[in-house]
């Protein structure tokens, strides 16, 4: 016959109940009237959640339902991502078109790449970072599809003048999906920005563009810029292994005007 567990154990367990009942109090049970409420540790029902992003007249509730909508594979597709653009261009809270722009960048529907790129006039900043961010992950669906129109030149006049450095950084990055001049010359031109996340992701995407390494120095990139880049995108440059922030040059020419392949050239 199996022998009872030690009183002990019964003393234990009760203390880690009453500890987790507290720990459940201090995380929410509490509402606003001073009221308890175990609604809290229940996630809403899906109605409850459209109606908490789009009917609520608290900006946290209406943040909160964004944010769980979007976490849906339904909650990625109409007419939930019309109500997103909606609130990323009319919600009087910037946190919540944070979340609007966030939720419309994992949808990736290249539809809503004009009201992202909208938004990178937003005047909070963290709304114009969560855009570009967005923009970054639904521009490569656009070109696929053919519907990137003209976005080289709002991302272009983010990345060298907003005054914010996420902002600048940020539109630095996504420029490595086009391959224009104008996209060359910006990227060269950031590599001059004087905070280093702006000059890094330049000098990454130029990477990424260009298939060779000619470092953080604008002057070294200046004679591709002028030349501009193959219509063919290169192959991934080599980098060694222990270079995992990618600051060093291998195998750097001395002149990259005179090591660059002329404009449809075979690499």
């Amino acid at each position: 016959m199996k022998p009872p567990p030690p009183a002990g154990t019964f003393v234990r367990l009760g203390m880690v109940g009453c500890a987790l009942l507290a720990s459940a109090a201090d995380t929410g049970c509490r509402g606003r009237d001073g009221k308890w409420s175990w609604k809290p540790l229940v996630a809403p029902s899906p109605k409850a959640q459209v109606d908490m992003a789009f009917l609520s007249k608290d900006a946290d509730t209406r943040r909160e339902g964004v944010v769980l909508l979007s976490g849906h594979d339904w909650g990625l597709k109409e007419p939930y991502l019309e109500g997103y653009a909606k609130l990323l261009k009319l919600d009087e809270d910037a946190l919540v078109r944070c979340v609007a722009a966030r939720a419309l960048g994992k949808a990736g529907d290249p539809k809503y790449l004009p009201n992202l790129l909208a938004a990178l006039d937003d005047p909070a900043p963290t709304v114009r970072a969560d855009a570009a961010e967005a923009i970054d992950r639904v521009l490569p669906r656009a070109q696929s599809a053919g519907q990137a129109g003209s976005v080289a030149a709002p991302l272009s006049a983010h990345a060298l003048g907003d005054t914010s450095m996420d902002v600048r950084a940020q539109c630095a990055r996504v420029l490595r999906h086009l391959r224009g001049a104008e996209t060359l010359r910006t990227l060269v031109r950031c590599l001059s920005d004087r905070e280093f996340a702006v000059r890094y992701q330049a000098h990454a995407a130029l990477v990424h563009l260009v298939g060779r390494d000619y470092g953080y120095e604008s002057e070294a990139w200046e004679p591709l810029a002028e030349q501009g880049l193959p219509a063919t995108a290169p192959a991934e440059p080599a980098k060694p292994w222990w270079d995992w922030m990618g600051v060093t040059t291998k195998d750097k020419p001395a002149n990259a005007a005179s090591s660059a392949p002329a404009d449809g050239a075979d690499r």
